[in-house]
Formats: structure tokens, C-alpha cells, sequence
């Protein structure tokens, strides 16, 4: 009989206090609502980052070296040298984002310029092909950056709700809300650009066919 009793109290409390238990399970990160995370799927992400600021990087220089003045285009060489001769990784990382900002700005006043696209339509050959292929990169850039922002805000979100995987991936998930606050900018930025250079293309008679997709291919210049 005493037994009968001890069972029936613990099926109404277990019934009563259902609730609460599902609510404690979850905030330790062993309840439905906590998302799984993939490992792999959130270093892909983070290298995506790198590949992507990686051809921003290279396209800008490209770009300056075809649009600005020498004296413009010698300014931002000068700086991303100084910035890869830092030892300190995070220090060069903010050195190389502040050369590459700065040169997208001269950038964005050339391509407003009348003066930008007379010198365009007098652009030799080499030239051309130069404006083509920094322009098609510089644009893939904005493209891969816009997935890789979109995968991190998953990957963020899916870490938030896990803080089992949160201790996990602690690092990363630091790496994850940094391009999460600075990507919104770079992404509307080299939008605008990437604009204004197709503008400029048409003026000066460039033959250019804007990237479509984040999944292609970078273009090389002709040696």
C-alpha cells in the first residue's frame, strides 16, 4: 500500500513539475531547443572569411593600381606593407582592414569622377583587362562575404542556444560575431562601388560581365 502512495506522488509531481525539468534540460544545452552545431560547416564558414577578404584585398590593390593616381595607388601599396610587417595578428588583421577601407573610399570618389572615365576610354589594352578582372573579383568579394555573413549569423545563433558547444567553439564563435557586426558594412560598401565601377564601364567602353554567384570562380589577369 505504501508503495502504491510513493509511486502515485511521484507521478503527480513528475507530471506537475514536467515544465520545469524540460526548461532546466535546455538551458544546459541537452534540451530540443538547443541546435547542433557542425564543426566543420563552422570552419568552412570562417575560411570562406579569409578567402573572401583574401580577394577583396587583392582586387582593391588591383583596382587602385588601374584607377587612382600613382600617387593615390603608391599610398595604399605603402600602407598594406606596413600592415603585413606587423607581428602582432590582430594588430596586421586591423592594419590591412584600415588600408583596404581607405583606398575603397578613394576609389568610390574616382569612379564619380568625369576625369575617371576620359581616362578610362583612352585605357590601352592591358589597362582594360585590368579593370575587368579587379572589378569581376572586387565584386565576387561582396558576394562571398554576403554568404559567408548569412552563415555566420546561423552559426551564431546555433552556438547561442548550445552552451555546450558555445565552451566548445569559444574561439570561433568570437571570429563568428566579429564578421557578424563588420560584414553588414563591407558587403553595402562594395555593393555601392561595384555599382558605380559597372557605370564607369559602360562610359568607358569596358567589356565587363559582373559575377552572378559566390561559388565562382576568381578571374586572372593574362600574363
Amino acid at each position: 500500500m505504501l508503495k502504491k502512495v510513493i509511486l502515485a506522488g511521484l507521478l503527480v509531481v513528475s507530471g506537475a513539475n514536467a515544465g520545469m525539468f524540460d526548461s532546466v534540460v535546455s538551458a544546459v544545452g541537452g534540451g530540443s531547443t538547443a541546435k547542433a552545431v557542425d564543426g566543420n560547416a563552422l570552419d568552412s564558414t570562417i575560411q570562406n572569411y579569409v578567402t573572401a577578404k583574401a580577394l577583396l584585398q587583392k582586387s582593391s590593390e588591383a583596382l587602385s593600381k588601374a584607377i587612382l593616381s600613382k600617387e593615390e595607388s603608391g599610398k595604399f601599396e605603402s600602407a598594406l606593407k606596413a600592415a603585413e610587417s606587423i607581428s602582432d595578428p590582430k594588430e596586421k588583421d586591423a592594419a590591412i582592414s584600415k588600408a583596404v577601407s581607405d583606398v575603397q573610399t578613394a576609389l568610390k570618389a574616382a569612379t564619380e569622377s568625369k576625369q575617371t572615365i576620359e581616362q578610362v576610354k583612352k585605357a590601352d589594352k592591358k589597362t582594360r583587362e585590368q579593370l575587368a578582372v579587379g572589378g569581376f573579383n572586387f565584386m565576387l568579394s561582396g558576394l562571398k562575404y554576403k554568404d559567408t555573413l548569412a552563415s555566420a549569423k546561423d552559426m551564431v545563433s546555433s552556438l547561442s542556444s548550445n552552451p555546450t558547444a558555445a565552451m566548445q567553439y569559444a574561439s570561433q564563435l568570437g571570429q563568428l560575431k566579429d564578421m557578424v557586426t563588420t560584414l553588414p558594412e563591407s558587403v553595402t560598401s562594395i555593393a555601392t562601388i561595384g555599382s558605380k565601377l559597372v557605370d564607369l564601364y559602360k562610359a568607358g567602353k569596358v567589356n565587363f560581365t559582373a559575377p552572378t554567384s559566390s561559388s565562382q570562380a576568381p578571374k586572372e589577369s593574362s600574363k
